[in-house]
């Protein structure tokens, strides 16, 4: 049930973020499109920064706590949560209008740096109120919230559309109205939980914590986003943005396949860090087996249906700019299949608290990939791009259950060993 109302709960944020790219890509110049990427991929790295400098250190303690202790980190973590993304989201804002003077990028760089900023803010709000929920098995209550985002930012976007106002910066400065509001509800909840008398030293031990885990988490996180995202400025700094555009346009057609992994991604650590905490093994090594079948099958039977189809959705979706893109669809299909293996054992290294191996891992999979990129994407363009991810996404899945899950497996005996004794 759990896994039925979190692919549900993806499906929405999903299905949002391709009517967005559908949008753009039959209505908007193709510049538009990539610019637009790249600045999504910008507010991802903070909240990827916050996700690993709380969210997922958080998740990995709360999982070992009882309810009642669990609920009160909760609420004392929101509070730094909330300090640090206001920090982060005025720096990020500064930085976006200085980067729209230097870089040209016919927007108002006052207004585009405010939105900005607002956006970082409420998104980093949103996203910690359902990784509160998630903590406390209520997937249901995390889709209430992305519900409301959902349909506060398409009634956004009709009032754009009614407005005639399709910039950049508008759309941004619908998408963090939608963020605070969705997330107003839950925040209150999170202040109104907290005990009275909590001490200042309750949320320094938080801090401290956090951050014994954190520290290699942040890096590896910025690590990861370069891996992930350094296609979009690689890509439109060699090639340009409007050959961006076709990539993401091809990209935007496997969002099911997206949004099956990140749905499992939300509920594989809690599970896995219960799994983990009962010595379940056999446990572990099923839920992961379960979960690669699954999500292969789908994504092989996807795959096909976007072969018999695509001129269909390129006919009535795509249109004329975009013809021709089917092989970059493959080649992204082959990517997130390895991704998918690939991110099983991330989250099982994570759920071992394993941050440091993974920020070794990441920083040989960046050089790896940018010395790829540098090779690949001036002589063969976009397919340069792609081919240099898949080939890094190949190198982590085998350095993940080839060398780094079975050294940390042993560790983790070693220690329950020493203990016992």
């Amino acid at each position: 049930m759990n896994s039925a109302i979190s692919v549900v709960d993806q499906l929405l944020l999903s299905g949002l973020n391709f009517l967005i790219g559908v949008a753009l890509i039959r209505f908007a110049a193709k510049e538009t499109y990539g610019l637009y990427s790249q600045l999504m991929g910008a507010g991802l790295l903070s909240t990827t920064l916050l996700g690993a400098l709380v969210c997922t250190a958080l998740t990995t303690l709360a999982m070992r706590l009882d309810e009642h202790a669990r609920r009160q980190m909760v609420a004392r973590v929101a509070r730094l949560q909330w300090l640090i993304a206001g920090v982060l989201a005025v720096v990020a804002g500064v930085a976006m209008g200085i980067l729209d003077e230097v870089l040209d990028l016919h927007e108002n760089p006052f207004l585009l740096a405010g939105a900005f900023a607002l956006w970082i803010w409420a998104l980093a709000a949103r996203e910690y109120c359902r990784t509160a929920l998630f903590i406390e098995g209520v997937p249901e209550k995390v889709a209430s919230v992305d519900f409301v985002f959902v349909v506060l930012t398409l009634l956004g976007g009709v009032g754009l559309y009614w407005l005639e106002r399709v910039t950049v910066t508008e759309i941004i400065f619908v998408m963090a109205l939608s963020n605070a509001l969705a997330a107003a509800l839950p925040s209150v909840g999170l202040v109104r939980r907290l005990e009275p008398n909590t001490s200042r030293q309750a949320f320094v031990a938080d801090a401290r914590a956090l951050w014994a885990l954190s520290r290699w988490a942040v890096v590896g996180a910025l690590l990861g986003w370069m891996g992930n995202n350094s296609y979009l400025y690689l890509t439109g700094g060699l090639v340009g943005v409007a050959a961006l555009a076709d990539m993401n346009a091809a990209r935007l057609v496997l969002t099911p396949i997206v949004v099956i992994g990140t749905a499992w991604a939300k509920l594989a650590q809690p599970a896995m860090g219960q799994l983990i905490a009962q010595s379940n093994w056999r446990g572990v090594r099923q839920f992961m087996l379960k979960s690669l079948l699954a999500m292969e099958a789908f994504a092989v039977v996807y795959i096909l249906a976007m072969w018999l189809f695509f001129p269909w959705l390129s006919a009535h979706f795509l249109g004329e700019k975009y013809q021709g893109i089917m092989g970059l669809v493959l080649m992204w299909a082959a990517y997130f299949a390895i991704n998918a293996a690939r991110s099983m054992g991330t989250i099982l290294l994570t759920s071992f608290g394993a941050f440091r191996a993974l920020f070794w891992q990441g920083a040989v999979s960046l050089v790896v990939l940018l010395a790829l990129s540098w090779v690949l994407i001036p002589r063969y363009g976009v397919w340069g791009a792609l081919a240099a991810m898949v080939a890094v996404e190949l190198l982590e899945l085998l350095t993940n259950h080839l060398l780094l899950i079975p050294r940390v497996k042993r560790s983790h005996l070693a220690a329950e060993v020493g203990s016992a004794a």
